[in-house]
């Protein structure tokens, strides 16, 4: 049964549902914190080692294994009965979107091999990392 609405894996989900979940795991204000950016620093501080990795291991494998890693690491948090594994969890999450992340613009290039059509992968990829960043924000407008 998942109890933490916040197990989501978006920081958006996180701030709309931080006092329930809070309140479920009985976390103080410091934990609180953890919460909204333990996502964040699972991203950098393994999004330059996963660009090195993809390079390494193939984009493919880094990908598929982020992917998995972000759903393992979100029942993680959905299921935590505790504040550390739901923190584990968040910074997983953070690890596992970095692993995503980083690839991406490779496969879109090994993909769409036309330079036309390239750039419109391109393109399209980054409007909709652009139109996601309002809802990822952490602090409201």
């Amino acid at each position: 049964m998942f109890r933490h609405p916040a197990g989501t894996g978006r920081l958006h989900g996180a701030l709309t549902t931080l006092a329930p979940t809070a309140a479920a795991l009985h976390i103080g204000d410091s934990a609180q914190t953890w919460v909204l950016t333990g996502t964040l620093i699972g991203l950098a501080a393994l999004l330059l080692t996963s660009g090195s990795a993809a390079d390494d291991y193939g984009r493919k494998r880094v990908f598929g294994a982020g992917a998995v890693l972000l759903v393992i690491s979100t029942v993680l948090s959905a299921a935590a009965p505790d504040t550390a594994l739901f923190l584990t969890g968040r910074v997983l999450q953070g690890c596992a979107a970095a692993a995503i992340l980083a690839p991406t613009l490779g496969l879109i290039g090994h993909a769409y091999p036309e330079p036309a059509k390239r750039v419109r992968a391109l393109g399209m990829w980054g409007a909709s990392v652009g139109l996601a960043s309002p809802w990822a924000r952490s602090t409201p407008r």
